[in-house]
């Protein structure tokens, strides 16, 4: 073998030397951040079990030690240096094992105070009350890490209480926050000497709302609806405030006793078309979404002379249609009378269906086929945060709507109210409901001739269309389906 041959062999012998180490050394950083992976997992699945709570400063220092094995890994440090570190945290997280059975019977209620807290916003709305029981909760767990039953007891029954705190004080801030605001506006232009009446008012929709509070907590649903009253009169006081200011009436003293009576005026022109007034923004906008309403049975009653005379023209083509057909109907057999009937029907069915369909665009509705029931999907009609009251920017679309209901003059009338899964369940139930009557009214209200099997229902959370884990799915969910019960059958 000549030099060169054999430089190139001993050349080919590194090479390879060189690539298994290389496979060696990739082989054990994979491993190493499997058992990473694997750790990590474990630690999550001991959160879930409280351990963090239970044993806080074994669980801390074996979170200290994973922390260091990610860092070392992460820079490409010696592998038995971080499979050291990874083989410490598996160790004191296991120790924190030892201490589940007596700390969950001691931090029991402990614990089950801290997750209404935090279903409640303490972390947002509470953070000092949160924050000290907090440092009760970890000073519980440390008591059971030393073996001081007595120690961890009383400091667990400190958090509870202090938990309880944070809780009341975040739905307080959460529920009476904006109405305390509305409030401190309307002193500040000192609304309870100069509209002392819708001031009083205000004041005792709020104190209704604390003392719900202050008799259960959990009461939510009531306490808000009176908060939002607090809030809606607060801001009327305001409003008639700013107006007696404009007028330059602020010295006269019935200047509220003559506001009201304008006002009970213009109310009672809503309740005529099952309209709700709200003077919290002020005259002028109440006014406006009267007028809007107004406008919108202007609009319908057009929309219904119009129809009138489509469906007379109709009816004399049909008339013209079934008298050329008469001789060629009388000769058919019993067999080819029904089947041409159902074929009409069908015919019919559809013609229906597309001239629904195409009323709405694809932001206003979609029309859906529930077996012999047609449901029309209002995916543009909106709701503020919590309210029920239709906005005058869905006048036009419920225009729409009542021209689809007259296609189908002898179906059932269902509105049906649904929200996504956020909140309190009960609540989305309540409020789904109340938001499909307030559309079954505006439609008894607008409409000459009304089904006479017209209702309402509130689903709630309880029949979604789109996961509720994204926010697209969640305005998906937020719903009214308007269902025409057996639009589409035989």
């Amino acid at each position: 073998m000549n030099s060169v041959n054999r430089i190139k062999m001993l050349t080919g012998v590194v090479l390879l030397l060189l690539l298994a180490q290389a496979g060696a050394a990739w082989a054990q950083d994979t491993n190493v951040g499997r058992e990473i992976r694997n750790l990590e997992a474990r630690f999550q699945a001991a959160r879930e079990a409280s351990w963090n709570l239970i044993a806080p400063r074994t669980f801390d220092q074996a979170q200290q030690k994973l922390d260091e094995a990610r860092q070392k890994f992460a820079k490409g440090d010696k592998i038995e240096d971080i499979r050291k570190r990874v083989t410490e945290a598996g160790r004191l997280l296991q120790d924190c094992a030892q201490y589940e059975g007596v700390g969950k019977l001691t931090l029991d209620k402990a614990m089950t105070a801290r997750t209404d807290a935090l279903s409640a916003k303490a972390t947002e709305f509470a953070d000092a009350e949160w924050k000290d029981a907090s440092t009760l909760m970890y000073d519980a767990g440390r008591a059971i890490e030393k073996g001081d039953q007595n120690e961890a007891r009383k400091k667990a029954a400190a958090a509870e209480a202090r938990f309880r705190d944070a809780e009341l004080q975040a739905i307080r801030v959460d529920l009476l926050g904006t109405a305390g605001k509305a409030r401190d506006a309307a002193l500040a232009v000192k609304a309870q000497e100069r509209m002392p009446q819708v001031f009083a008012i205000a004041s005792r929709h709020l104190a209704d709302a604390e003392a719900t509070l202050e008799g259960d907590r959990y009461q939510r649903g009531a306490a808000r609806g009176q908060a939002e009253l607090a809030t809606r009169e607060f801001r009327h006081a305001t409003q008639l405030v700013q107006l007696a200011d404009r007028m330059d009436v602020g010295s006269y003293p019935d200047a509220e006793k003559v506001f009201l009576e304008l006002e009970s005026g213009i109310t009672n022109l809503g309740a005529d078309l099952k309209v709700d007034v709200d003077y919290s923004e002020g005259l002028t906008v109440a006014l406006d979404n009267l007028r809007a309403s107004l406008a919108s049975l202007v609009s319908d009653r057009e929309n219904l002379a119009q129809d009138y005379q489509a469906t007379t023209h109709a009816l004399q083509m049909a008339t013209q249609r079934a008298d050329s057909l008469a001789g060629e109907l009388s000769s058919a057999t019993a067999r080819e009378k029904s089947a041409a009937s159902q074929v009409a029907a069908d015919q019919k069915r559809q013609q229906n269906l597309k001239k629904v369909q195409e009323m709405f665009t694809p932001d206003e509705a979609s029309v859906v086929i529930a077996g012999d029931d047609i449901i029309i999907r209002l995916v543009g009609l909106q709701f503020a945060i919590g309210k029920s009251v239709i906005q005058p920017d869905g006048f036009a679309l419920l225009t729409k709507l009542q021209r689809a209901i007259r296609v189908y003059p002898d179906a059932g009338l269902v509105v049906e109210g649904h929200t996504d899964a956020s909140g309190d369940a009960a609540y989305n139930e309540k409020l789904s409901l109340e938001r499909a009557q307030a559309v079954l009214a505006y439609l008894q209200a607008n409409m000459a001739v009304m089904p006479t099997d017209a209702s309402a229902a509130g689903y709630g959370e309880s029949l979604p269309i789109a996961s509720n884990e994204t926010p697209e799915g969640r305005t998906m969910n937020r719903r009214i389906d308007v269902r025409l019960k057996g639009a589409f059958g035989g």
